[in-house]
């Protein structure tokens, strides 16, 4: 959860009280003042960040999953070096598996290893630098759709065949059932 607005967890603590006895809520966010707002009778449970084995792990089950890059020895301690940039963020290591899946030349892993991206000391910067990576992965033509949802305000909820729509209208996606 994100939103910092106590108003609005009133508002939707009061639809969710009326749920059947016994019923829990788990509630994650990695911002103090969201635990601070939605904190209830029991207080919260800060976890601690991964180790870089813990990251590796996810990584590697993301990125030799079957039809992913090769596990060989060369591959593997160049998975283990980009896992300690995880800063023990599980989202990182899962995108990056995800990502790593997709390339399997070690040329390309060390691309990744050593993109200039990583030179950042922030935990909140590296996360956003994941998360650039993959866009900068992505092929152009998902760029434009992913860069397209921009000029949306934030919180702004659009559904996903309205969106679609827009992005055919833009040229970005071909009408597959008009081509038949």
């Amino acid at each position: 959860m994100w939103n910092e607005n106590s108003e609005q967890w009133e508002n939707l603590k009061s639809v969710l009280l009326v749920g059947a006895p016994g019923s829990k809520l788990l509630i994650t966010t990695r911002n103090d003042q969201v635990a601070s707002i939605v904190r209830g009778s029991i207080p919260p449970h800060s976890l601690d960040q991964l180790e870089d084995d813990a990251g590796w792990s996810i990584i590697k089950h993301k990125a030799f999953s079957p039809g992913g890059a090769l596990n060989s020895p060369n591959m593997s301690d160049i998975g283990k070096e980009i896992a300690k940039q995880c800063c023990g963020l599980p989202l990182a290591a899962k995108f990056l598996g995800s990502l790593l899946h997709l390339k399997r030349k070690e040329s390309d892993w060390r691309s990744i290893r050593d993109d200039d991206i990583w030179n950042t000391s922030d935990n909140k910067r590296k996360i956003l630098s994941v998360l650039k990576l993959s866009y900068n992965n992505l092929p152009s033509h998902l760029k434009q759709c992913f860069s397209y949802c921009s000029i949306f305000p934030k919180n702004w909820e659009i559904s996903k065949e309205a969106l679609v729509r827009l992005w055919m209208a833009e040229g970005f996606l071909k009408d597959i059932g008009r081509e038949k």
